[in-house]
């Protein structure tokens, strides 16, 4: 397939508004061929309704995207929002002109004016999103996360999803639900690494994802059914 060379001087990042959000749906069956058939239909209607989509678009034509998918979270007994990145996608002819670093940038820049202390995604592969200081966490893997509410998950875990009322109103209940590892990363360290014990650092460092390590994520079952 022939690459598109894009046009700088017509290349425009943006999100888009309410009545377009349905623009990007496209481009999403295009790339992600296997939620084609009857997931991309409850995508769209549940959470493509209120999250938010941003978008390169090359002479009007969308060619590159993420979704972030809004949660909240419950740490140590307060509640945090925080952004799920989905749907991260470049047209193929597209490829390997930055345009997903320019996305990834100016999502994590927005995240950190928005008060998002981190943010988290499911990699398609590890490699892609290390160098923009995403890092695997947590592994469990337990029969039954799904299934327990605040209360109980609270017992065990200090950071997870609180399954509140706009959690049941976003929730996709899917049956092909796989367990794979999430990636996280601070977006504004000094404001949550502070709240682990670890001293407030300018930027993410080895030190504080050590004590972030130490935390206990919900993950597998539990976090990847939340898409």
């Amino acid at each position: 397939m022939e690459k598109q060379e894009l046009k700088t001087q017509k290349l425009e990042v943006r999100y888009l508004k309410d009545d377009e959000r349905i623009r990007s749906r496209e481009l999403y069956e295009e790339v992600f061929v296997e939620d084609a058939d009857g997931f991309s239909e409850l995508y769209y209607k549940i959470k493509a309704r209120d999250n938010r989509i941003l978008v390169a678009e090359n002479d009007g034509a969308i060619v590159s995207m993420l979704h972030r998918n809004p949660y909240t979270f419950r740490f140590r007994g307060a509640s945090v929002p925080a952004d799920y990145i989905v749907a991260v996608a470049t047209k193929v002819t597209c490829r390997h002109q930055g345009l997903m670093r320019a996305l990834l940038t100016k999502a994590l820049q927005d995240m950190y004016a928005d008060g998002r202390p981190f943010t988290f995604l499911m990699p398609a592969d590890e490699a892609i999103y290390t160098p923009f200081d995403f890092r695997l966490m947590g592994n469990d893997d337990e029969e039954g996360l799904a299934a327990q509410g605040s209360e109980e998950l609270a017992e065990d875990y200090e950071l997870f999803v609180e399954k509140d009322e706009a959690y049941q109103k976003r929730h996709i209940d899917w049956p092909e639900w796989e367990t794979t590892p999430m990636m996280l990363r601070l977006v504004d360290a000094a404001k949550f690494v502070g709240k682990i014990g670890a001293e407030e650092l300018p930027g993410i460092t080895k030190t504080a994802f050590q004590k972030l390590e130490q935390v206990r994520v919900v993950d597998g079952v539990y976090i990847n059914e939340l898409v």
